[in-house]
Parts: structure tokens; C-alpha cells; sequence
């Protein structure tokens, strides 16, 4: 895939920018990419996020400033004006070259060493220190994307064993139409959990960019990879792939629920980490 990088150099002050582009789980890939910038070389950029959600949790990362930024007619113009006042400015990709993990390649893009795992720093004041030993937090993005799986089987098997917290959008709902919902709630319930359990998505890279641990069910990975020309998605997607597997599990595709619970159930007594910088 052809390099998507654009840097462009404008007059002005000497100022940085870095534009999230893409989903969720692609805006939080994204800030991998101001961190190091910031821990390599000093440099604090300007990051622009377009989901309006993530911004009190970004906000947080004082390695960064968040800003947000609308994709509407008044929000573009000013945009462009904004994008005036630096002279270097690096745009995440349309389209990843899924060559390597997002984290990398967004690495590669601002120049810096294209490590994998990140960590977005939070205001510890805000949230619990403890987790609640008996909690899991499951998306509900697993029932609009269930891939045929009985969602409410597996739930009626976990809730035997473990409190259950849903995290999410309602079922159905687009995360396009998310925009407004503050993610704050979210955050708190993720890191009172044991782990984060649902696809392979934006609240899998939440959770997982905050220190929760992630078992994720990969059969969006698979739709993805099949319709890619280039790159492997089993090779980029997915915690195991950011942020190691020592506290990530990715679980099979189309896997009965029964071997999916069995895995849960052996992963999460390993996974007892929050650690707040």
C-alpha cells in the first residue's frame, strides 16, 4: 500500500498536529502516535479527535492537547482555518495499510520508533483503584454483531459465575449516532471489571488502552480479512496484536459458546491489573 501520510508544512507558529481520522478504535490507535511523540521528542502535538465521547477521557493525557474537531459544513471551515497556525501537520491514514498493528504504522507516520502497546494516561482522582472480583463488562455491540452466536445463552452461562455490567451503545444503535454519549460512565465500569468482553472493536481498544483486560470475539477479524487485497487482519487487529497476550485473549472465531466461556473463565483469574500513572 502506498504511503497515506500527509505532512504538510505551513507557515506560522512552530506547532504540531496530528489528525485522528476513521472510528473509534482508529482515533484511539491514533494516539499511540502523539504519546511517542511526546516521549521521544518532546514534541506535545494537538490531537484531533472527531468523537465528541472520547474527549473528557483524552482530555485526561496531559502528554497531548485534545481537541475536537466537527465534520459538518461550520466545523470544516473552521478546521481549515485551524490547520493554519502549525507548520507540520500528520494525518492518520484513510485507510491502514494492515501490514502491521495500527499503533505501528501511526508510529512510523510521526517518525517514532513503531513500538505496539500504548497507555492512555488518567486523572486517578476520577476512578475506582479496586476491582470487583466478580464483574465482567460485555459490549452490547455483541448483539448487533453476534455472527450468529446466542448471545443470551452465553450471558445466562457467564451471569452463573460473574456479575454482569453492560457497556455500549443500546443493540442496533450506530456508533455514528454515539457521538453525544459520554463514555465516562464506561470507563468507570471497565476498570471496576475483571475484563472487557465483546468483538473486536472501539470499546475493545478502550478498554484495552486503559489497562483493562480484553477477550474479544474475533469473527469481525475474519469478515475484515476477507475482504482485504493486502495485509493480514489477523496479524494487526485485536489486543493480543497492541497490547500483548499476557493480559489479552483473543477467542476463536465461530467457537461454541461452551469453549468461548471455558476460555473466559480461564484467562480472567490472570487478568487483575489496573495500574494509574
Amino acid at each position: 500500500m502506498h504511503c497515506l501520510l500527509k505532512v504538510m508544512k505551513l507557515e506560522g507558529n512552530k506547532k504540531t498536529a496530528l489528525i485522528g481520522k476513521g472510528y473509534l478504535g482508529d482515533t484511539l490507535a491514533s494516539c499511540a502516535g502523539a504519546i511517542s511523540l511526546y516521549e521521544e521528542k518532546g514534541i506535545k502535538v494537538d490531537f484531533y479527535c472527531k468523537w465528541k465521547q472520547l474527549i473528557p477521557i483524552l482530555k485526561q493525557d496531559t502528554r497531548f492537547n485534545t481537541i475536537y474537531y466537527s465534520k459538518n459544513f461550520l466545523g470544516r471551515i473552521i478546521f481549515y482555518f485551524r490547520l493554519k497556525k502549525y507548520n507540520t501537520i500528520f494525518e492518520a491514514p484513510e485507510s491502514w495499510s494492515y501490514k502491521e498493528p495500527f499503533t505501528c504504522q501511526i508510529r512510523r507516520i510521526v517518525k517514532c520508533k513503531a513500538k505496539k502497546s500504548f497507555k492512555i494516561n488518567l486523572n486517578k482522582s476520577l476512578y475506582p483503584s479496586n476491582i470487583r472480583k466478580n464483574q465482567i463488562a460485555i459490549s452490547r455491540d455483541l448483539i448487533s454483531r453476534n455472527f450468529g452466536r446466542d448471545i443470551s445463552e452465553l450471558t445466562d452461562i457467564l451471569s452463573l459465575q460473574k456479575k454482569i455490567v453492560w457497556v455500549g451503545l443500546p443493540a442496533g444503535k450506530s456508533s455514528k449516532r454515539g457521538k453525544n454519549v459520554d463514555l465516562s460512565d464506561t470507563v468507570h465500569k471497565l476498570l471496576s471489571s475483571e475484563a472487557y468482553i465483546g468483538p473486536e472493536g472501539g470499546l475493545m481498544w478502550l478498554a484495552g488502552s486503559i489497562g483493562v483486560s480484553t477477550l474479544y470475539f474475533s469473527e469481525q477479524i475474519d469478515n475484515v480479512n476477507k475482504k482485504l487485497k493486502k495485509g493480514n487482519a489477523w496479524k494487526t487487529l485485536g489486543s493480543e496484536n497492541i497490547f500483548g497476550k499476557k493480559n489479552h485473549k483473543c477467542i476463536p472465531a465461530y467457537c461454541s459458546n461452551k469453549e468461548a466461556v471455558k476460555i473466559i473463565y480461564e484467562c480472567i483469574p490472570k487478568n487483575h491489573f489496573i495500574n494509574f500513572h
